[in-house]
């Protein structure tokens, strides 16, 4: 992980950990195991210096959605989306907006039990393919006066829980527009070749940020004459979390905000009586 920047360090480091986390109503849910919010920021650098110090590959396959949930679609009573964000996320996102080089895209909050490696599930960033007919992951930020052009980000957080210790794992992909100076590998195993410049993608259409993390997007359409060439970078990231502390994951062209803390499993649904049966 490539060292913090100012701003993004102060913003791990003087921010709160979320209170008050309201548990949302549904379905019976597991209550056996501890529960947790999750919060998960992508933003992107914006400076001079974003993507540059390393060499890129032309290409970076799209995540794996796998077993992955989206929450907010509400199909499985043990991944709930959080009814607002936490004061110490929402003040993250507007620090970040407001100062030059960092863009916030997009995020996502979500309760779930405690669980292992082996049973977790990932929670993908957008509505999965089959729920959604809009191409997922795709966002753009112009109505909210965010961002300015298409961006793509796709891609799973996993809270898992080993030796009794939260683990927040990453496997992302953010796609925009190449950044000056960005150097590719060569396509070619001629080491002699001077570095691939970025190539042009196929249009696809996009979704407006919502301001809430946890929202999901509505889509909208892109003229596609007006699409731009974009440049593909990955995080695929994994380390042990401090419960209500900030934490900070990031490569040299996006980083990621994650914030994990124990909360009250929601209640159990209680049993609806059974009508008395009248004999006829």
């Amino acid at each position: 992980m490539r060292t913090c920047k100012p701003l993004v360090l102060s913003v791990v480091l003087c921010l709160g950990a979320v209170t008050g986390i309201a548990a949302p109503t549904g379905n019976t849910a597991n209550t056996d195991q501890d529960w947790y919010s999750v919060e998960i920021l992508v933003f992107r650098y914006t400076g001079p210096e974003a993507a540059q110090g390393e060499t890129w590959p032309p290409t970076v396959a799209a995540p794996s959605l796998k077993n992955a949930i989206y929450p907010p679609a509400g199909n499985d009573p043990d991944y709930r989306p959080l009814t607002r964000t936490s004061t110490a996320m929402a003040q993250a996102r507007q620090r970040l907006a407001n100062t030059g080089g960092y863009d916030p895209v997009v995020g996502i909050g979500w309760m779930q039990p405690g669980t292992d490696p082996d049973t977790t599930r990932p929670v993908s960033l957008h509505p999965l393919p089959s729920a959604s007919s809009a191409t997922p992951g795709m966002t753009t930020g112009a109505a909210q006066g965010v961002t300015q052009t298409p961006i793509e980000v796709a891609g799973t957080a996993t809270l898992a829980i080993a030796a009794n210790k939260p683990y927040i794992q990453l496997d992302l992909r953010l796609c925009e527009p190449p950044p000056p100076g960005l150097e590719l590998q060569a396509p070619t195993l001629n080491t002699a070749a001077a570095p691939a410049t970025a190539t042009a993608p196929a249009p696809v259409p996009a979704t407006s940020m919502s301001p809430l993390l946890f929202t999901a997007p509505a889509p909208v359409t892109v003229d596609q004459a007006a699409a731009v060439r974009r440049q593909c970078f990955a995080l695929q990231e994994s380390h042990q979390v401090t419960p209500g502390q900030m934490e900070y994951f990031d490569t040299a062209a996006f980083g990621v905000l994650a914030l994990v803390q124990p909360v009250t499993p929601p209640a159990p649904v209680a049993a609806v009586p059974r009508a008395a049966h009248t004999p006829d």
